[in-house]
């Protein structure tokens, strides 16, 4: 549904006073565009930061999105395997519509709190270990990996989806988009340093990144959503289809 504004705009007053200071040229524009450049970084970090203390957990517009793509494709035979699922918000929002899912997070302490949150849930369960997924598994269920924002961080991304496309069928994959903004290009071309959305960021993706990235990982994409700021795509894999084709 597009936006639609009065041919006349309400006056802002702060943005008025500072766009009325920009032509005063203090600065030389190379130096002006690479201020406002890292401004608008900070600005943008410390909106999102204080919009998750805005809303409760997965309330807020970006996370509904994410669900609204997800849920539907859930299926009851789905064993889910939540990578880094911290306080476990997600696996439990999941757990009604499939048949099992563990959360699994490095951080013993988040854990912790999942299991404290989400203990009674009866098909959820929360591990610092991958061995324990692995007895949960049964031979007529059917492998979904959520990957929501867990590539970035890691060294190998390509690595570890080829290791999860041997041994599951599916996999939803969600990373921020690095051209949401032209910003970012600028970026690039003014040689700034602040390419990345997040510290904790080894990598950030493009949507041909990331296509390339999957589609050389024994994944094929199914479907793309493309919304917020985020990259989401749905992906199965070709080993485990091939693997069915010929059973």
């Amino acid at each position: 549904m597009p936006v639609r504004f009065p041919r006349k705009k309400s006056r802002h007053l702060l943005i008025s006073l500072l766009y009325r200071l920009n032509p005063i040229g203090l600065l030389p524009v190379k130096t002006r565009m690479q201020l406002y450049l890292d401004l608008e970084w900070f600005f943008r970090r410390m909106s999102l930061e204080t919009s998750a203390k805005l809303y409760a957990p997965l309330t807020d517009p970006w996370k509904k999105d994410t669900l609204d793509f997800i849920l539907p494709r859930l299926r009851k035979n789905h064993f889910v395997v939540d990578f880094g699922c911290k306080f476990g918000h997600f696996s439990a929002k999941i757990a009604p519509h499939v048949l099992n899912v563990t959360g699994i997070d490095h951080d013993s302490n988040a854990i912790a709190r999942a299991r404290e949150l989400y203990g009674n849930v009866s098909n959820l369960k929360f591990s610092i270990s991958a061995v324990e997924v692995e007895a949960q598994h049964t031979a007529t269920a059917h492998r979904l990996a959520i990957l929501s924002h867990i590539l970035e961080h890691l060294d190998e991304p390509e690595l570890f989806l080829e290791g999860l496309s041997k041994t599951y069928e599916e996999a939803y994959i969600e990373v921020p988009d690095f051209n949401e903004s032209y910003l970012n290009v600028l970026r690039q071309h003014s040689g700034s340093t602040l390419l990345y959305s997040d510290e904790d960021h080894i990598w950030e993706f493009t949507r041909t990144d990331m296509q390339a990235l999957i589609l050389n990982s024994g994944f094929s994409i199914k479907e793309e959503h493309h919304a917020c700021g985020m990259l989401r795509f749905w992906c199965t894999s070709t080993i485990q289809n091939q693997k069915q084709e010929t059973s």
